[in-house]
């Protein structure tokens, strides 16, 4: 079984992705595979040729799909294989339109030349969120070298389709696969040294030298923060600097849209490194008694409640490491991992805990209460 490898196509990077004209089109070629022994001497499906295109105006789909083995002689009698294909915005098992299609073709006077040269076959497609099926009634190019199959409804209509992916039919015999986006929708390639340049350039745009002369600064797009965001391939990025007496932190994300890279800060939280005590409400709501305190503004409780749980567990040592990973900030270790000294007086406990930037947070918190 082998994956066909996907189409790279040029594309205007200053366009949208989604703002292209209405018809999308891709294609995808295979070369054969290589044949081995057959006790019964039946050459397996081999699949050569996919293409699609896509109109989300009208809703009109088309899938067509050539095989090696095909009689190259029109006239001659000849069997499509049946093809699976799937069709949505990212190449995932999650794609939300599925169909087959297949055909045979012959004389039905019984001899080549004798009768009509008649085309029976189908193709039928099925949408997420809808009941039945579509059928259509595939075609044949002019040499019957290629098999199609077009669906139009208006449910297929302004969809963000941008993949195409399938393999031949349990029913056929062979077990070729493929997958390709339609032309300038394959995503751009996004790694952590991609995503955090691509960030580097927005916050630069954004805050000039405040940020690129800033010390000291935090910039990071770790592969642990990798996802997707509206089924694209994403990263999440937190940046953090000093400029003068003001620090600066936000979020954002780098989104692989097509083949452009699109960034979005986040709302920015400003503030000057003072002690302030944070509303209590915000304990209660993760069910945790006591005071915090911050100098960075961040009034988060998750650090809080690791540590009531780990004093309710009874494993509260004189030193604490809160590792990034344990708050969903996997691979951001300089703005999330917090190291605590733990002190305790009778039955109040105070943990003061500081990242590698120095923001810092204090709770105290009654440990007969926990």
């Amino acid at each position: 079984m082998r994956l066909f490898g996907l189409l790279a196509c040029v594309f205007a990077l200053s366009v949208p992705a989604a703002a292209q004209a209405a018809v999308r089109s891709g294609q995808v070629n295979d070369p054969q595979d290589a044949q081995g022994p057959s006790l019964d001497n039946r050459a397996p499906d081999d699949i050569s040729f996919v293409s699609a295109s896509y109109d989300d105006q009208s809703g009109t789909l088309t899938v067509s799909a050539r095989f090696y083995g095909t009689p190259s002689d029109p006239n001659a009698n000849r069997s499509f294989p049946p093809l699976d294909f799937s069709v949505g915005k990212a190449c995932d098992e999650a794609m939300p339109l599925d169909g087959q299609f297949s055909a045979d073709a012959y004389w039905d006077g019984g001899e080549q030349g004798s009768g009509n040269y008649v085309v029976d076959g189908n193709g039928s497609v099925r949408l997420d969120g809808f009941n039945g099926t579509l059928q259509a009634t595939p075609v044949l190019s002019d040499d019957h070298q290629t098999i199609s199959v077009t669906f139009q409804h208006a449910a297929f209509m302004h969809q963000d389709w941008r993949c195409v992916a399938g393999a031949l039919d349990k029913n056929a015999n062979g077990s070729d696969q493929f997958s390709f986006f339609f032309d300038g929708f394959a995503p751009a390639r996004l790694t952590p040294a991609i995503a955090a340049a691509a960030m580097r350039k927005a916050v630069t745009a954004r805050f000039g030298k405040a940020f690129t002369k800033a010390r000291p600064r935090f910039l990071a797009c770790p592969q642990e923060q990798f996802g997707t965001t509206s089924e694209l391939p994403s990263s999440l990025c937190a940046i953090e600097f000093r400029s003068g007496r003001t620090w600066r932190y936000a979020e954002g994300t780098v989104v692989a849209d097509g083949p452009r890279l699109v960034t979005t800060i986040g709302k920015v939280r400003r503030y000057v490194r003072a002690w302030r005590n944070c509303a209590k409400k915000g304990l209660r709501k993760a069910h945790v008694t006591g005071t915090l305190a911050t100098n960075s503004g961040d009034c988060s409780p998750a650090p809080a409640a690791i540590i009531a749980a780990t004093a309710h567990r009874r494993r509260l040592r004189r030193s604490l490491t809160i590792p990034s990973a344990s708050l969903d900030r996997a691979g951001l270790a300089a703005v999330s991992t917090f190291h605590c000294g733990i002190g305790r007086r009778g039955q109040v406990v105070t943990a003061s805990c500081h990242n590698s930037l120095g923001d810092a947070f204090r709770y105290v918190f009654p440990l007969n209460r926990v």
